[in-house]
């Protein structure tokens, strides 16, 4: 499961701004821009003890161009 969720915490410099999160696996990666090009779902998931977060998830294969995110169809 590929799960997408916005950074609030984003640092911007001034071409690019990291605002995306792409959770895969557990592991996090930034992006300036996502593409889904599979159907998504909402999911809301635990991130710590009693912390909970929400996120546009998907299944699929996420390839990256450059700082941008595009998750296809397996």
């Amino acid at each position: 499961m590929i799960s997408l969720r916005f950074n609030t915490l984003y640092e911007s410099t001034e071409n690019q701004a990291y605002v995306w999160r792409v959770i895969v696996d557990g592991h996090e990666h930034l992006a300036t821009d996502i593409e889904c090009l599979v159907p998504t779902y909402g999911t809301k998931d635990e991130i710590a003890e009693g912390v909970y977060k929400w996120h546009l998830s998907c299944n699929g294969v996420l390839t990256w161009e450059g700082t941008k995110a595009i998750i296809r169809a397996v």
